[in-house]
């Protein structure tokens, strides 16, 4: 069972989850990252579809585990992975979600909320126990060995995923195209020359 502890403030849900993925080999962590970014998202789409909302705006990943709805950020994510000598030990999954704020501070670039994609006001409380449930499906999902679909679905989700952008790839700026993710997390573009190129989370920027 997945669970956590959370700080609501009725506006947005800042929460930690405790998880001991054991049954991943400490070169598999990314998996962890993957199938909680997926469970927000399911989570997100969940209500944007079940709201009708239109058009529907679907929420992406922005590599590595920021998930987006349409261009603006509504949730972010940050995992500590804590191993031993003998193998994994745990994983605390710190989870940020803006839920009903309707203004946000002009330093914070362009984030959304729940509240403004759906119209709706919704319980922050509630809000917590059904993306949990979401989060859970993925985490059980990947104790299933479903690593393949799960790795699969995050490609799919991804943020500007085959489209043509311009990127800041290791200090040379580019128009490149994100292809997919290695097994590791590196993300993987292909640059206009035919040039496949994988990044560290520091060594690729998103332009403008």
């Amino acid at each position: 069972m997945v669970w956590g502890r959370a700080r609501a403030s009725g506006e947005s849900l800042t929460f930690s989850i405790v998880l001991f993925p054991r049954f991943l080999l400490i070169e598999e962590q990314f998996l962890l990252s993957i199938a909680v970014s997926l469970g927000i998202c399911d989570y997100c789409n969940s209500l944007l579809t079940s709201q009708m909302v239109k058009p529907i705006r679907k929420s992406k990943v922005k590599w590595p585990n920021d998930i987006f709805i349409g261009s603006s950020k509504v949730a972010g994510v940050l995992i500590e992975n804590n191993s031993r000598s003998t193998g994994w030990g745990s994983s605390i999954v710190g989870i940020g979600l803006n839920v009903n704020q309707l203004s946000f501070e002009l330093n914070l670039g362009q984030p959304t909320s729940l509240r403004l994609e759906t119209q709706i006001k919704w319980n922050v409380k509630d809000v917590l126990k059904d993306l949990l449930c979401f989060i859970e499906a993925r985490y059980l999902q990947l104790r299933a060995e479903k690593k393949d679909i799960l790795q699969d679905d995050y490609v799919r989700f991804l943020y500007q995923y085959k489209c043509w952008e311009n990127y800041m790839i290791k200090g040379v700026e580019s128009n490149a195209m994100i292809i997919g993710v290695t097994k590791a997390g590196k993300l993987i573009l292909e640059t206009k020359n035919g040039n496949l190129i994988e990044c560290d989370n520091k060594e690729v920027v998103y332009l403008k």
